[in-house]
C-alpha cells in the first residue's frame, strides 16, 4: 500500500543511515511509536564488540585526499596565461564584471556546437555554458583555457560570448598511452565520438544548435551577487593598464557616437577590411569628457554572437606626445594623425605583440630619428620611442630582456628626448628608464665594448643641452637621480 511503498523510498534516499534507523523501528501508523517499544524490548543488553586488544598498534586515521577540480581553470594557470586575461567587461549599467575562465569540455563538428566547463559559471547557472561552432578555433583542442564572458537565451540557458582563447596548457605524460602522430588526446577521443557533446547538451540542459544562432545581446552578469573568480576587483579595473591578450591591440579613430542610441563606432582599416563594418562600442566605454570625432584611440577586438567585431580595453590617449620643431604643445586628443604615423605605430603594436621586443625599440628609435632619414609625410610630435616603453612593463624587469646594444642606443635616445618632452611625468618615467639603463649595461659586450665612450661622450652632450631647454629636468626632483645616473654610466667607461 502506500505506506509500504513511502518506507521504501525513504530506505532507497536514505542509504546506510536509513537501514540502521529500519532497524530500531519504523513510525507507526498511529502515535508514531517504535514497534515493539514494551520492557523487553528496552533492556536487552548491547553486544559486545569482538577482536579489540589492548597490545594493537595505534590508530592513525587517514586523510582522504580531495580529487582536483577540474572546472576550477584558473587556479590551475601559470603565470604567463594569467597575464593575458582581460578580467572584467564593463555592461551597459556601468557595472564591472568578472569575465569566466573555464576550458573546452566537449565539441562536436557534425552538430556544431559544444560546452565549455568551468567551476564558478557552474555554480552561478547550474549548468555547462554552450559554446557555437563560430566561436571554436581550427584545430580545437579539448581542456584548451578559454576566458568568457555569459549571456543566456530565452529558457535562461547560458551561452559564450566575448570569447578569448589562451594558449594550451602542457598535457602531463601518461604511461602507457600512444597516440596517432600530430594528434591530441583529446582529438583522437572526441572527434570520434559525436555523442559526447550531445551527452553534453543533455547534463547541461542547453539548448539546440538552432536556438544558439538567435541573436544575442551584451554579455550577462550571472544572478549571484558579489560573485569572484579570483580576478582583481571591479573597482579598480578602470584604472588599470590593459592586459596582453591573444588578440593584438589596434588603432582606429573616432567615427561616429550617438547619445539618444547610447552607442557608437571607431573606424579600423584592419578590422574593415576583414569583417565589411566598423567597430562597435558601448556608451559606457566613452569617457565623460576630452573627446571628440577623429581622434585616435586603441583598444582590443572581440566578435559578438553574429561576428561582428565590438572594441574592449579601449585607450582614449594612447599617443604620447614631444614637443616639435615648431613649439606646439597641442595634446594627441586635440588633433589628427596622418595614414603614415598610424601605419607607424600599428606596426610597433604588431611587434610588441610577437614578443618581438628588441626590434620594437629598435624600430621606435628609427622612427623617432635614429639612422634612417625623417619621413616628410609623419607627424614630427610623435614620442614613438615612449610608445613602446609604455607596454614594456616595468623597467627593471623590461630591461632584462634587451642586449646591451639595444640599451646604448636607447641611452643615446633618451637624452635627446629629454630635450623636447616637457610633460612631467613623462620625464619621470624617462629617468626611471634611464637609471636602469645606466645600472645594467654591460660596457664589454662584444658590439658595445668598441662604441661605448664615445656613445657616452654623446650623451653627456645631449643631457647638457636637455638641462638648457627643459626647465622640468632642472628641477632638484629630477636633476639629481638624472645626475647620479650619468655618472654611473661615465664610470663604466
Amino acid at each position: 500500500g502506500d505506506g509500504a511503498g513511502s518506507g521504501d523510498s525513504v530506505a532507497a534516499a536514505g542509504g546506510p543511515d536509513a537501514g540502521a534507523e529500519a532497524t530500531a523501528g519504523a513510525p507507526g501508523p498511529a502515535g508514531g511509536r517504535p514497534s515493539g517499544s514494551g520492557p523487553a524490548a528496552t533492556s536487552a543488553p548491547p553486544t559486545k564488540a569482538k577482536g579489540l586488544s589492548a597490545d594493537a598498534s595505534e590508530f592513525v586515521p587517514k586523510v582522504k585526499q580531495s580529487a582536483p577540480d577540474e572546472g576550477d581553470m584558473l587556479s590551475r594557470l601559470p603565470m604567463t596565461h594569467k597575464q593575458m586575461l582581460r578580467k572584467c567587461f564593463q555592461v551597459p549599467s556601468g557595472e564591472w564584471v568578472a569575465y569566466y575562465v573555464g576550458r573546452l569540455k566537449s565539441f562536436n563538428n557534425r552538430t556544431g556546437y559544444g560546452f565549455l566547463e568551468c567551476a564558478q559559471s557552474k555554480a552561478d547557472w547550474g549548468a555547462d555554458v554552450f559554446i557555437h561552432k563560430n566561436y571554436v578555433p581550427t584545430p580545437w583542442h579539448i581542456g584548451q583555457p578559454i576566458e568568457f564572458a555569459v549571456n543566456v537565451n530565452n529558457r535562461g540557458q547560458p551561452q559564450a560570448v566575448d570569447i578569448a582563447w589562451l594558449p594550451r596548457l602542457p598535457e602531463p605524460p601518461q604511461a602507457g598511452v600512444r597516440r596517432p602522430p600530430g594528434t591530441t588526446g583529446a582529438l583522437a577521443s572526441d572527434a570520434a565520438a559525436p555523442e559526447g557533446a550531445a551527452a553534453s547538451a543533455s547534463s547541461s540542459g542547453a539548448t539546440p544548435a538552432a536556438e544558439a544562432s538567435a541573436t544575442l545581446g551584451a554579455p550577462t552578469a550571472p544572478p549571484l551577487a558579489g560573485r569572484s573568480n579570483g580576478h582583481t576587483s571591479a573597482a579598480g579595473a578602470s584604472a588599470e593598464k590593459p592586459m596582453p591578450t591573444q588578440e593584438p591591440r589596434r588603432l582606429g579613430v573616432l567615427k561616429s557616437f550617438s547619445p539618444a542610441q547610447g552607442y557608437g563606432f571607431i573606424a579600423c582599416d584592419e578590422l574593415f577590411a576583414a569583417h565589411r563594418r566598423d567597430t562597435y562600442f558601448d556608451k559606457a566605454q566613452l569617457p565623460q569628457s576630452g573627446w571628440r570625432f577623429g581622434m585616435c584611440v586603441e583598444f582590443t577586438c572581440v566578435l559578438n554572437a553574429r561576428g561582428q567585431p565590438q572594441a574592449r580595453s579601449i585607450d582614449w590617449d594612447p599617443i604620447p606626445p614631444t614637443l616639435d620643431k615648431t613649439g606646439s604643445t597641442q595634446t594627441p586628443a586635440q588633433r589628427n594623425f596622418n595614414a603614415s604615423t598610424l601605419d607607424k605605430l600599428r606596426k610597433l603594436l604588431r611587434l610588441l605583440h610577437s614578443q618581438e621586443k628588441e626590434s620594437a625599440v629598435l624600430t621606435a628609435i628609427d622612427y623617432q630619428g635614429g639612422t634612417s632619414p625623417p619621413d616628410p609625410e609623419a607627424d614630427r610630435d610623435v614620442d614613438y620611442v615612449s610608445f613602446v616603453l609604455d607596454r614594456l612593463g616595468p623597467e627593471r624587469e623590461a630591461v632584462l630582456r634587451i642586449k646591451d646594444f639595444v640599451k646604448m642606443l636607447l641611452l643615446l635616445m633618451l637624452s635627446k628626448i629629454l630635450r623636447t618632452q616637457k610633460l612631467p611625468q613623462r620625464n619621470e618615467q624617462l629617468i626611471r628608464w634611464f637609471q636602469v639603463l645606466a645600472k645594467t649595461i654591460d660596457p664589454t659586450a662584444g658590439e658595445v665594448q668598441d662604441h661605448f665612450k664615445d656613445v657616452v661622450e654623446q650623451i653627456n652632450s645631449g643631457l647638457q643641452q636637455a638641462r638648457a631647454e627643459n626647465a622640468c629636468i632642472r628641477e632638484e626632483a629630477l636633476a639629481a637621480p638624472l645626475a647620479a645616473a650619468f655618472a654611473e654610466l661615465q664610470a663604466k667607461s
